[in-house]
């Protein structure tokens, strides 16, 4: 048991030995007071928000592994296999959100071509804007263009 309360604060980090809240904001979480296992909680455990914090609609977008060239999302991803996350309280596609942080706000009308083929990379360099005819006459081409890699 006190391994995994271990785990757990190492994994939500600590101010000064006191769990702080997942949202970012460093502050203090309580100990949850009851098991719930339908939610995931072990009385005794630090709650992984301070109450209210984790409907803040900002996910970190961070979360990503490096797999040789891409940037694989580690969050949660869809049926169609492409990583999605909360921005100001708005679902976005994960490579979406990544890509709009680094170049800025991207029309509605334009769609992000992965041209690495990796439904679940994020990495700006693999994405291309591109109309929703373009994106969909790519889909059918299974190999990478040419220009694939210069950045």
């Amino acid at each position: 048991m006190q391994t995994a309360l271990n785990d757990l604060i190492a994994r939500w980090g600590t101010d000064e030995g006191k769990p702080c809240c997942g949202c970012g904001c460093g502050g203090a979480v309580e100990l949850l007071r009851k098991t719930d296992a339908r939610r995931g909680h072990v009385k005794g455990a630090p709650a992984r928000f301070i109450s209210g914090h984790n409907r803040r609609g900002t996910t970190n977008l961070d979360r990503y592994i490096v797999v040789g060239e891409c940037w694989v999302w580690t969050g949660p991803i869809n049926r169609k296999g492409y990583g999605y996350c909360q921005v100001g309280g708005v679902r976005k596609n994960a490579h979406r959100a990544v890509y709009e942080r680094q170049h800025g706000e991207l029309p509605r009308t334009l769609h992000l071509d992965h041209l690495c083929r990796n439904t679940r990379c994020v990495r700006p360099e693999h994405m291309e804007p591109v109309t929703a005819a373009e994106n969909n006459r790519r889909k059918a081409i299974p190999v990478r263009p040419a220009n694939y890699g210069e950045a």
